[in-house]
């Protein structure tokens, strides 16, 4: 019986450790943000107990300062693009990827709607463009007028997919202002 106990106490202390050894967090790109003092860093959550978890880590190089900007388990991003108009004081990272479960089908998957989402260079400022039913299927932006147009359909019978009663939309966005300039 006192082998037993001796053997079940010093097995506690592994048993303790194999948990906690599947929670860590992994940076996989650090990308400087010019004309700034920042950067960012990809970067995932993994762990036995916290689901998977994708975000962005922006980090101040002068301060040390840093903001963790999180999407919700399973997104899934696709392009990040820094957009510098210096000539009319547009300075924003835009992200491109599917970050919710229209579908309500257990996860963020290959049906659910791909989104435009726009951080300010910090972090501390996240903006989705794009509602939850608009899928996006193409972008432009102009620096001529720091607009971004976005080409892509509104889920109008809310089915989760893209069908023929679906509504074809153009998008014109002012990246200066942060407002829908049209919706045609």
């Amino acid at each position: 019986m006192k082998k037993q106990l001796l053997v079940a106490l010093l097995a506690m202390p592994v048993c303790l450790y194999a948990q906690k050894k599947l929670d860590y967090e992994r940076y996989n790109n650090v990308v400087p943000i010019d004309g700034t003092e920042y950067l960012y860093a990809t970067a995932e959550h993994e762990g036995k107990k916290s689901t998977d978890n994708d975000f962005l880590m922006f980090i101040n190089t002068q301060t040390g300062e840093t903001k963790k900007v999180e999407f919700p388990k399973g997104s899934q991003i696709y392009k990040i693009n820094h957009i510098r108009y210096d000539s009319i004081g547009v300075n924003k990272i835009m992200l491109i990827g599917k970050t919710v479960d229209l579908n309500d089908r257990g996860g963020i998957n290959y049906n659910d709607p791909t989104q435009v989402i726009i951080l300010s260079v910090d972090g501390k400022e996240k903006n989705v463009i794009t509602s939850d039913g608009y899928f996006v299927n193409q972008w432009y932006l102009s620096a001529k007028y720091g607009t971004l147009t976005i080409l892509g359909y509104y889920d109008s019978n809310n089915n989760g997919r893209n069908d023929y009663n679906d509504k074809a939309e153009i998008l014109v966005y002012d990246l200066k202002q942060m407002k829908l300039l049209s919706r045609t």
